[in-house]
């Protein structure tokens, strides 16, 4: 009786301890998939429980550096903590956005077809040695609405320049050993509110230009990574498309493209709803077909979803995306 007692006891326990190992791996992987803003005041012992706790292993530096020290006090706590083999850390460095005061680059809108490739390698080679290995970069939203709220940030060229611009900046990120994730398909083309405070609907219709310009630069180009606007298409989905499985459905059957799948900040007006809970929000993300999202920048809205995030690894169809992306962004480092 006391053998097979203890017999039984030794299953549960092995049992508890392979559900336990199962458990972690899935948050561990999930971590993997999450992109966590960094602001430059951000405190060591913060970063490091934001690490080794929750097993976050992509950073987004947002805010603004004015100087190498400020970056690789944070890159280094990162790369010197990182659970996972590779770390992405990513930046915003495309012109009018500039989170490098020390190094910027000049505005899309002065790029040129002589100097694009050159532009972006030189922006590539910085940004590399400081040991990025992402930029959210070039924008290749297509307008010609000077009162659109990205057309500042656009190449504002005719399309087919455009299209030449985007694949030379891309060209030049690659040279320069940079991955390029150029943004933000399929553009926020007739929004002249600022998307990060408010919902923004657009027509298929009106995205035609926009989504050619997309679809022949990544077919030319193919980037490793692309990320996705926070705007409805009516005609596809009653929802934003960055929580779209039928989006996802269309975008498949339409473009040719393999790479990662990353959402724009799930803290934008654009993405979220009124009285739901934001987890719940990028968990729809995921289940669509999303492979990564860039969390809010406020920390404590961050913590709050990947916490709801990990509250639901044990959800079979939530296993099975995390799998998907996982696999996905291995191949990003090959």
């Amino acid at each position: 009786m006391k053998k097979i007692l203890l017999i039984f006891l030794l299953f549960l326990s092995i049992h508890s301890v392979s559900a336990n190992y199962e458990e972690t791996d899935y948050k561990k992987k999930l971590g993997g998939l999450l992109i966590f803003n960094v602001n430059p005041q951000v405190k060591e012992k913060f970063l490091k429980v934001i690490i080794n706790k929750y097993h976050i292993s992509n950073f987004n530096l947002i805010g603004q550096y004015n100087n190498k020290e400020e970056v690789l006090r944070i890159i280094n706590i990162i790369k010197n903590n990182s659970q996972h083999k590779n770390t992405l850390i990513a930046v915003d460095q495309e012109g009018v956005v500039n989170r490098l005061l020390f190094q910027k680059t000049k505005p899309q809108s002065e790029i040129n077809l002589n100097n694009a490739q050159k532009t972006a390698y030189i922006t590539g080679k910085i940004i590399k040695n400081l040991n990025f290995n992402i930029n959210f970069s070039p924008v290749l939203d297509f307008t010609t609405n000077t009162k659109d709220y990205i057309y500042k940030r656009t190449f504002q060229q005719n399309k087919e320049n455009t299209i030449l611009l985007g694949k030379r900046m891309i060209t030049g990120y690659h040279k320069a050993n940079i991955i390029s994730a150029p943004k933000h398909f399929p553009g926020y083309v007739g929004c002249n509110k600022d998307p990060h405070s408010i919902k923004c609907t657009i027509l298929l219709s009106k995205l035609k230009d926009s989504i050619e310009v997309f679809e022949k630069v990544l077919k030319d180009s193919k980037p490793k990574a692309l990320m996705f606007a926070h705007i409805i298409i009516p005609e596809i989905d009653s929802v934003p498309i960055t929580r779209s499985k039928k989006f996802i459905e269309w975008f498949q059957e339409n473009i040719d493209f393999k790479g990662l799948y990353i959402s724009d900040s799930v803290g934008m007006g654009s993405y979220l709803e009124k009285n739901k809970n934001p987890g719940e929000l990028v968990l729809e993300s995921f289940k669509a077909g999303y492979d990564m999202v860039i969390l809010p920048s406020n920390y404590n809205f961050s913590l709050k979803i990947i916490e709801y995030l990990y509250s639901k690894t044990e959800n079979s169809e939530f296993q099975k995306a995390i799998d998907r992306s996982f696999n996905k962004r291995i191949k990003l480092f090959q």
